[in-house]
């Protein structure tokens, strides 16, 4: 027995469906690993911005600690 007239077109348009829709899940993953790819490329900048500056700081109390020490030795011969 012949497939009925359009039986043929239906399977067809089923298959274009079916492979429209894998294409669009394919995009939408890609574009979710683009997104998650970017953001930990963002969290990595911040994460060098955040010890460069804790190192920056780090330095600067230092400074002034081995400043405050200097006086305190000056002050302390000074006292003698």
């Amino acid at each position: 027995m012949p497939p009925p007239n359009g039986s043929g077109d239906n399977i067809s348009i089923i298959k274009s469906i079916y492979v429209a829709s894998q294409e669009a899940a394919s995009r939408r993953a890609s574009d979710i690993l683009d997104t998650v790819r970017l953001e930990d490329e963002q969290l990595e900048r911040e994460s060098v911005s955040i010890t460069m500056e804790r190192e920056q700081e780090r330095a600067e109390f230092d400074a002034e600690r081995a400043r405050m020490d200097e006086e305190l030795e000056r002050a302390q011969k000074f006292a003698t």
